[in-house]
């Protein structure tokens, strides 16, 4: 979400009654002119001073909608026809090979090279208590009205002929002010380049004497209370004449400039801020992390001592203290007495008296002192008993945390015992599976037709009795789940070969009977067969 500037909560400014009016101008080439606009219009830029929600009331004060199409064109127009007068004025002087020349290079910029560029950008404004404060909620109607209509006669008057393209009025900013641009064409006739009609702002009197500008803006914006602005290229020219040390020059900053220096200058001191309170951090964490490693491994042996022996020194401190304040409330209490017999038996003695009563308040003073020097020393015997008490709650919980993680890791060995245990029996029943397996495949183990049983082969297989036994019992829960998974698949392919073989016999019985020949008996005896199967023992 986007975050733009808004005057509404500024704070008030004192109304000034005049102010010197600000005049500037800035070169400008065609080429910049989409920027201009795109400023002049809040459609991109840095609009970071801007308060959008203002925007709406700007107002185009002169010129059309398209000036810049307008303006370009003419720049193009001029360039051309500027072009076609040169090779023309060329043929004329029969200087027919620089005539090729000039049209073989094509048309040029119809201004002369420079470092400000053919077109001025000025803006007209005043400090902004002059309108009444900072943004348009503070502004007074009466003077925004009288220096637009000031500002824009100004402009009529001294850029005359066209040479005005655009002027346009902000409200959107912390002071009112209008933006303008001018165009001045000259034309000037030689015998080498015939007539040419070129972009030179130094034609303006006003664009060619900053100085002359400032007086004729002087002039005209005191009408309504504005003055000149400091004289600030006099004040130097006066110096030098005199001798004297040249006053300070100030160099205008605009302000899209000042706002990018003061935001790098912001980046930079937050990064620095920044990396100063990481660095801090850091090393506050390195710290705190090599602190609560030496109170673990400080014994609680250790820190009850040191305890016992800060409190057993406060409590002498209490004593102390406590006994000076008892002997000096006894003083205090003597003097009083003694003041009281003085008074009695001398009326007159006023400055002993007074000694008295000055000394009785210096001995209350530092009763009072001893008395919250103990209360002091009673605070810190709570909080080194506080200390010695948390240092005991510390090691007890890291006591129990020891506790918590031995205990879990001898169940984790436990749990990793178990484990190893069920692997080596998984292990070892897998081995003697292997084993069967080979026996079966060498003919050591076979099966029996007539004893209808599985039956070892004593000369092909070389193992004893119990080593067999041994391996079949530790292979049996693997033999036997293989056994069942294969008489499942056997009992499955059996029925889909019984399914087949019925769908064969009635499509059979199907055509005897169409084809009126009596039925077979053998068929009727399968389709029997196949429903006691299908019934199965007991069905």
């Amino acid at each position: 979400m986007s975050i733009h500037t808004s005057f509404n909560t500024s704070d008030p400014v004192p109304q000034l009654d005049t102010a010197p009016i600000v005049l500037r101008f800035q070169g400008l080439w065609p080429q910049d002119l989409g920027r201009f606009e795109m400023h002049d219009r809040r459609t991109g830029g840095d609009l970071l001073h801007v308060d959008q929600a203002s925007s709406q009331d700007n107002q185009i004060l002169w010129g059309e909608e398209d000036w810049i199409k307008t303006l370009r064109r003419e720049i193009k127009d001029m360039s051309l026809l500027n072009h076609e007068h040169h090779i023309a004025a060329l043929i004329a002087k029969s200087r027919i090979s620089e005539a090729g020349r000039v049209e073989e290079a094509g048309p040029l910029h119809p201004w002369r090279q420079s470092i400000e560029g053919p077109l001025r950008e000025g803006i007209l404004t005043v400090n902004k208590a002059w309108f009444g404060g900072t943004g348009a909620a503070g502004w007074k109607a009466d003077r925004i009205e009288q220096f637009r209509n000031a500002a824009l006669g100004f402009l009529q008057i001294h850029f005359p002929a066209q040479q005005l393209r655009y002027a346009a009025s902000h409200t959107d900013e912390e002071a009112f002010h209008l933006h303008f641009v001018a165009a001045v064409w000259t034309e000037k006739t030689t015998g080498n380049r015939g007539r040419q009609f070129l972009l030179r702002p130094g034609a303006n009197p006003l664009l060619a004497n900053y100085e002359h500008a400032q007086d004729v803006a002087g002039d005209h914006f005191a009408a309504i209370g504005l003055q000149r602005g400091e004289r600030r290229a006099a004040a130097v020219r006066a110096a030098k004449e005199a001798g004297d040390p040249l006053p300070e020059i100030r160099a205008h900053v605009p302000p899209s400039k000042w706002r990018a220096r003061e935001r790098a200058r912001a980046r930079t001191e937050a990064k620095a801020l920044f990396d100063a309170g990481r660095d801090r951090a850091e090393q506050t964490v390195e710290d705190g992390r090599e602190l609560g490693n030496k109170t673990v491994r400080k014994s609680r042996k250790r820190a009850i001592a040191e305890a016992k022996a800060r409190k057993a020194a406060a409590a002498r401190e209490v004593e102390k203290s406590l006994a000076l304040a008892a002997n000096a409330r006894a003083q205090a209490e003597t003097a009083t007495l003694e003041r009281d017999d003085a008074v009695r038996e001398r009326g007159a003695a006023k400055e002993a008296v007074a000694q008295l009563e000055k000394a009785s308040t210096q001995i209350v003073t530092q009763c009072q002192a001893m008395e919250q020097r103990a209360i002091r020393v009673t605070e810190i015997r709570i909080a080194e008993e506080r200390k010695v008490r948390e240092a005991s709650e510390m090691q007890a919980e890291l006591l129990v945390t020891s506790h918590r993680i031995e205990a879990k890791l001898i169940e984790n060995q436990r749990t990793l015992e178990r484990r190893e245990g069920a692997v080596a029996l998984r292990e070892k029943g897998a081995e003697a599976f292997e084993r069967g397996i080979a026996y079966i495949a060498d003919g050591g183990i076979a099966w029996d037709e007539n004893e209808q049983k599985f039956a070892v082969d004593s000369e092909l297989l070389s193992v004893d009795r119990n080593s067999l036994r041994a391996t079949v019992r530790a292979a049996g829960p693997l033999f036997l789940r293989v056994a069942k998974a294969i008489s499942r698949a056997a009992h499955l392919v059996l029925q889909r070969a019984q399914a087949q073989i019925m769908a064969d016999v009635r499509i059979l019985s199907e055509i005897r009977e169409e084809m009126g020949l009596p039925r077979e008996g053998r068929l009727a005896e399968i389709v029997q067969r196949h429903r006691d199967d299908s019934r199965g023992p007991g069905g």
